[in-house]
């Protein structure tokens, strides 16, 4: 059903295009001037764009800050825009401005944070401005201390946190987005089932929800120590049960050697901050800290 949904959706891709006579120039500061904010922006007309996006509502927006005659813009662009559109459509918009285009024989200054390639239609409203001005798309990064930059920014959340009214997807659908999409649906779908399963109840006191980073760092072991974290996280781990554990006091398991054995008491609080764990606080420590515990105990 998903699948079905986003491919029927607008996608935002094309052919690249290359275009060597443009008649707008683009302008990136040195680092020194960056540093110390001594970026040109001595034009007639100098205006500010910026794009953003919330993480936790994934809504994204765009601003402009036209700096000379004092306007201001923003726009909503919904929950399915990434943040290079964003700022690729600030940039769109900009050039657009009717208070730009009346304009004749103007040097006009856009500041922008994007620094590598635009979409064709940016690129056609550039040079459509840039035949009776001077036109010049200049790269401001960020918090550098330029204040038009920072109200662009302003601008830009502002737009963010306002809820689009409209059919989605506003500017087309990437394949990154779709991709990123499909990875989180079969990320919940899995994590359903893994809820919904009735058998893996060690498993599931110490996995008790998805963690991106976590698989990442797993995924990056070597064999022989990616066995012992599968062995610590399923209650699998290679221990004898029968035979006496370190502090001769109960039976060994996963639990009893990370989080109650006695003979760690020591390594335990050091690695771990807590002399005794119970099942719900080991599955709040990192998968790393956790082995360097086993490891300790020269059980492994």
């Amino acid at each position: 059903m998903i699948n079905a949904l986003w491919s029927a959706m607008r996608r935002n891709k094309i052919l690249p295009s290359f275009y060597f006579d443009r008649n707008y120039d683009a302008y990136i500061p040195t680092r020194d001037d960056r540093n110390e904010s001594r970026v040109d922006l001595n034009d007639k007309a100098v205006c500010f764009t910026d794009g953003s996006r919330i993480n936790s509502t994934v809504q994204a927006g765009a601003g402009i800050y036209n700096q000379t005659d004092c306007e201001e813009y923003y726009y909503p662009l919904g929950c399915r825009c990434s943040v290079f559109q964003a700022e690729i459509y600030a940039i769109l918009q900009c050039a657009w401005l009717h208070s730009l285009n009346c304009r004749n024989n103007a040097s006009v200054a856009i500041c922008s944070k994007v620094s590598s390639a635009l979409v064709a239609d940016t690129v056609w409203a550039l040079t459509e401005l840039s035949v009776h001005n001077s036109v010049r798309l200049v790269w401001t990064p960020g918090y550098c201390g330029i204040l038009g930059n920072e109200v662009a920014d302003g601008l830009s959340r502002q737009a963010s946190a306002i809820k689009y009214i409209g059919l989605e997807p506003v500017l087309g659908v990437t394949s990154l987005t779709v991709r990123n999409e499909l990875q989180h649906w079969a990320c919940r779908e899995l994590w359903k089932q893994w809820r919904e399963a009735t058998r893996f109840r060690q498993a599931k006191q110490l996995l008790r929800q998805a963690n991106l980073s976590y698989t990442k760092y797993a995924l990056r072991l070597c064999r022989t120590v990616l066995r012992i974290l599968i062995g610590l996280l399923t209650g699998h781990a290679d221990l004898n049960r029968h035979s006496l554990p370190l502090c001769q006091e109960d039976e060994e398991t996963v639990l009893h050697l990370l989080g109650e054995c006695s003979a760690l008491v020591v390594k335990r609080a050091n690695i771990l901050g807590s002399p005794y764990l119970c099942y719900e606080e080991l599955g709040k420590m990192h998968w790393c800290a956790l082995l360097r515990l086993a490891k300790g105990s020269q059980r492994f």
